[in-house]
């Protein structure tokens, strides 16, 4: 999923998600974002 998102935003197709998990995941979402370059875009 973090690789599909990472084409939408270098495509302009999307310019914001959200993702909704528990938050226990929360640190697993914000590691495998950081690995396909979305860092940036993290909040």
């Amino acid at each position: 999923i973090s690789a599909f998102l990472a084409g939408l935003f270098a495509s302009n197709i999307i310019k914001r998600a959200l993702i909704v998990a528990p938050k226990t995941l929360l640190g697993h979402w914000i590691k495998e974002l950081s690995v396909v370059g979305l860092s940036e875009k993290i909040r």
